[in-house]
């Protein structure tokens, strides 16, 4: 499947991939959102009680008002988390790609502040509500898991992780001259000066290790970075993905090093995600009615983003955002990564950096 996908070709970075012939659009689930600190804030029609996080239809939502499956809030929760805020059927705004734009201005602030502060958690909620749930529970509400994804701590893994992917690739390509070790070595450098985001993770891998293996704790950013390292110079081993109840097994082939090879290795782990979340009854509805070949599927924003990233690494007409960082591919004449936050600040500077007319 890998070979016949050329991310530049099916504008991934656009909301779009073209897998042999079949073109799909990724439907991340983004239900009215709030932030619950405790079991006790956690609404009745919550997903973590069995209710489907996507409800596309008002019958959906009286069926599930009168007859339940009412569960108790699962023990063993992180809080804060994302909670289904209301029952109400809002659409949301249409989706901004590419999302992981978004979380990367997440990142930045997740490596000054920890996930329980206030200023993380709003900013979280935030970009939650843009970009969509990161691993919903998806099918219907019997088969949901009902411990999912989305605390604040998940979400602060997360974008983390996307800023090391990010900063990674703006280095790489800004200097031609640096090698993988430096670029590396310098990222590692940047964040050891004591980042408070950073430091909340240490503290928590030596609470969670044994006192022998302390000196091992690492954070979610140097994860990636050695992650990206060891793909890169194909010294990992290769590994096997169970999806679902092990119907489907998908091995990890013999891929290339270099960034190729690390794009081909997002998109092997997360692909399966999107194929397997396609709702074919839209599918074939909209073909049968004339509406176009595009396929939907429903799927967490995480995976989206990991393929995202994928496009990104694979790309040769990379910029980079002078304002926030971001590596970014835009259309022509485009200065920043696209965010309303960048193209507000690129135009204050600019009218600062313009020189008045003399009177």
């Amino acid at each position: 499947m890998t070979s016949d996908v050329t991310f530049e070709g099916n504008h991934v970075l656009r909301g779009l991939i073209t897998l042999r012939g079949l073109v799909v659009s990724p439907m991340t689930v983004r239900p009215p959102l709030t932030v619950a600190h405790g079991p006790s804030e956690v609404p009745p029609w919550d997903w973590t009680r069995g209710f489907p996080p996507q409800v596309d239809w008002p019958w959906e939502k009286s069926l599930f008002l009168k007859v339940g499956p009412y569960r108790p809030v699962p023990e063993g929760l992180q809080y804060p988390r994302l909670v289904r805020k209301h029952f109400g059927q809002s659409t949301p705004p249409r989706l901004r790609f590419p999302l992981y734009r978004h979380v990367a201005k997440l990142g930045t602030l997740a490596l000054k502040e920890e996930p329980y502060s206030s200023q993380f958690v709003r900013k979280a909620l935030a970009v939650a509500q843009q970009v969509g749930l990161l691993y919903p529970p998806l099918g219907s509400a019997i088969d949901a898991p009902s411990s999912s994804g989305d605390s604040m701590v998940e979400w602060h893994e997360f974008s983390l992780r996307v800023r090391a992917y990010l900063d990674f690739l703006r280095l790489y390509r800004q200097d031609p001259v640096k090698d993988l070790d430096t670029v590396i070595r310098d990222l590692k450098g940047q964040i050891a000066s004591g980042y408070r985001g950073i430091q909340f993770w240490l503290e928590r891998e030596k609470q969670e290790r044994e006192p022998l293996l302390v000196a091992e704790a690492k954070d979610p950013y140097t994860q990636v970075l050695e992650e990206i390292e060891k793909a890169y110079k194909k010294i990992d081993p290769p590994r096997l993905m169970v999806f679902g109840s092990g119907s489907t097994l998908m091995g990890e082939p013999d891929l290339p090093g270099g960034l190729r090879g690390l794009a081909l290795r997002l998109l092997t782990q997360w692909l399966p995600h999107l194929l397997k979340n396609i709702d074919w009854g839209y599918a074939v509805n909209a073909i049968f009615f004339g509406e176009g070949s595009v396929v939907r599927s429903y799927v967490g924003a995480a995976a989206w983003i990991y393929i995202e990233i994928g496009a990104l690494y694979t790309s040769q007409q990379i910029s980079t955002c002078p304002v926030c960082g971001t590596p970014f591919v835009g259309r022509k004449n485009q200065f920043t990564c696209g965010t309303s936050r960048c193209r507000q600040a690129k135009r204050r500077n600019k009218r600062r950096e313009t020189p008045k007319d003399s009177e």
